[in-house]
């Protein structure tokens, strides 16, 4: 739950623009918007897999759903209610 809570205090809690490394993103209630390495450094974990197996854990448990952008490698997770 841990994961979930620190995904959660770093969603967006209105909709607009959040910056992220100088590229600008759309961001509704919720969501989040970005790279790996700022998804590492919200879960507090240096591997990029490790990372990754957590979001697809917490998908499995119903807590979010996320996107990986293979070609831009930006991510976005959505938190649910």
């Amino acid at each position: 739950m841990g994961a979930w809570a620190r995904l959660a205090s770093r969603a967006a809690f209105r909709n607009g623009q959040a910056r992220y490394c100088r590229y600008v993103n759309q961001v509704t209630i919720g969501s989040w918007a970005g790279g790996i390495v700022g998804l590492k450094s919200i879960l507090g974990i240096k591997n990029r897999n490790k990372a990754l197996e957590m979001m697809d854990k917490l998908v499995q448990l119903g807590y979010i759903d996320y996107e990986l952008n293979p070609k831009t490698k930006k991510l976005t997770y959505q938190i649910k209610g």
